[in-house]
């Protein structure tokens, strides 16, 4: 399945999630996808079950069984997703209409050139690149500069290597949708 209409399903799902699971939104998301179904209500039934064992008292807590065998599902998905290389682009290319098709923003991203990302952004880009939130962070502030060495600009007078740029000056120089940029920048 392709990474990117994986991560459309979860986004969606997300959504879906956050204004309270109407019926008639899952309707319409389920709609929209193809082969993304699964993927869909995996992530809206997880995330409802999370909140659920969240909310409930110790005497009304989901069996000990259905919370053992969501938090193997957790942690084998944790497990692939430390293999992931988030100082190359590909991971970050593969998820690339999560974060609007803007390739420069992205390659930014991938080469730790912006300073690092408000919490939301960290929590969407986990979930849209499928790592935690920890690998990312620790992304950002591995030897505390850029990754992509080398990486020179061809302009003259122009410095050698790259710079890292404020997260919130790299949004809004971005060509994000705007209701993007809002997002990430407000979080």
């Amino acid at each position: 399945m392709n990474t990117d209409r994986l991560n459309k399903a979860r986004l969606a799902a997300d959504e879906v999630f956050e204004r309270g699971s109407r019926p008639e939104d899952i309707r319409a998301a389920l709609a929209e996808l193809a082969d993304e179904k699964r993927a869909f209500l995996d992530r809206l039934a997880v995330r409802a079950s999370l909140q659920a064992a969240s909310e409930c008292e110790a005497e009304d807590a989901p069996p000990a069984s259905i919370l053992d065998s969501l938090m193997t599902s957790y942690d084998t998905a944790r497990a692939q997703a430390r293999s992931i290389d988030l100082a190359t682009p590909a991971p970050w290319l593969a998820a690339k209409a999560a974060f609007g098709n803007d390739m420069p923003f992205i390659m930014k991203l991938a080469g730790r050139q912006i300073t690092t990302p408000t919490r939301g952004f960290l929590r969407y880009a986990a979930d849209a690149l499928g790592v935690a939130i920890e690998r990312l962070q620790e992304h950002f502030i591995v030897s505390g500069g850029p990754a992509l060495a080398g990486v020179e600009r061809k302009a003259s007078g122009k410095q050698s290597g790259p710079t890292v740029e404020s997260f919130e000056a790299a949004i809004r120089a971005s060509k994000l949708p705007e209701d993007l940029k809002n997002r990430w920048l407000s979080e």
